[in-house]
Parts: structure tokens; sequence; C-alpha cells
């Protein structure tokens, strides 16, 4: 893409992070991708290596709080900042099937020990 059209300077995804982690690999790091979906899957897009997000404006402060978290090296304080967030923008972008995924990945995250 780039070669074609010089212009274009970022990617920004609007998918699970596990299509964005595959979008990544392809640029090869010759362009900076962004996800947004309303924060959903923050953390594990910071993990794939997406460069930020682009998210609505009552997710920023908490979103910029976990990246700098994260970047920081503390992964702990950087989900604690995620579950923060409000959750209305990210739920509209998901589906059903994601929803219940969600739902089932909060209830085993409620039920772990912290030390785990």
């Amino acid at each position: 893409m780039t070669r074609m059209r010089a212009i274009i300077r970022l990617i920004k995804g609007e998918g699970p992070v596990t299509d964005i982690a595959g979008l990544i690999e392809r640029t090869e790091d010759r362009l900076p991708v962004f996800n947004g979906r309303g924060g959903l899957e923050l953390i594990d897009n910071f993990r794939i290596g997406c460069r930020g997000m682009i998210l609505a404006p009552d997710c920023v402060d908490y979103a910029v709080r976990a990246w700098e978290a994260f970047h920081a090296g503390n992964e702990a304080v950087a989900e604690v900042e995620y579950a923060k967030m409000p959750a209305g923008g990210g739920f509209r972008h998901a589906g059903h099937r994601e929803l219940d995924l969600l739902r089932q990945a909060a209830v085993r995250r409620l039920h772990r020990r912290p030390d785990t």
C-alpha cells in the first residue's frame, strides 16, 4: 500500500486482536497499526504490537494510563486501568459471540487468584 500511495501513514484496524496481529505481521513494521473497537482487548492489542488505539473520548484517560503502565513494564497496573474504562464503547462493536466470550473471560478473571 505504501508503495502505491505514499500518503498512507498508518492503518487503523477495527477488528479482534487476532486479526490485528496478522495485519501487524503483514505490514512488517512498515506502517504503524492502531486498533479501535471501543478499547476491547486493549492490553492484548499492546502485547501484539499495536502502536496505539483510536478511542472514544470517554475512554482516552484510562487508555493513556494503561499504555503508560504497560510500557513501563507494569502490566498489572495496565490491567487495572483497563478495567476502569467505560464499557459502553467497546460493547457496541462486539457481536453476541464476542460478548459471551468477554463475559466468560471476566468471570475467569474475577475468580483468578491474585498471584496467578
